[in-house]
């Protein structure tokens, strides 16, 4: 599957309004739940990632070191944080990952994006974009939440 546009992605998202699917709500259902892995014990193995650092600070709760790193980009990795809070905006409502609970569900999905461009799949397939901007902005609003005073892991069961 190629990039897709604004455009196209929106027209999947036919017939629902935005913010009709409720406030707070993520689609993760059935997606795996990657904060329960212990990536830190793949360090110094055959098995450490090509950016073990970036997943350490990820799981060691430092969303910051870890944006800084990805961002290297600067406003071109802005942007396509950007294109997919556009999508996101579409498909919920603007702002709606304010109120996902519990925020750790954010860095589960950031490493989902992680492991799935360092398994060489570089476009997220429901939105066409690259994984890496997903990562990013997963990363964001970990870091806004943690930034705000929110507990990630505060509902979390």
């Amino acid at each position: 599957m190629g990039r897709q546009t604004i455009e196209e992605v929106s027209s999947s998202l036919q017939g629902i309004e935005p913010g009709e699917l409720g406030p707070g709500v993520k689609a993760d259902a059935g997606k795996l739940d990657l904060v329960l892995f212990p990536f830190s014990v793949l360090k110094n193995t055959k098995f450490a990632l090509p950016h073990q650092a970036l997943v350490e600070s990820i799981c060691d709760g430092k969303y910051a070191a870890a944006i800084e790193t990805l961002f290297d980009n600067g406003w071109s990795s802005i942007a396509g944080v950007t294109r997919v809070l556009e999508v996101g905006a579409r498909k919920y409502c603007a702002n709606n990952w304010q109120n996902v609970r519990p925020g750790i569900r954010y860095v589960s999905a950031a490493l989902r994006h992680l492991l799935a461009t360092e398994s060489g799949e570089a476009l997220d397939p429901e939105t066409g974009l690259p994984h890496l901007d997903h990562l990013g902005c997963c990363l964001v609003f970990a870091l806004w939440q943690q930034q705000q005073g929110i507990n990630l892991w505060e509902g979390y069961a």
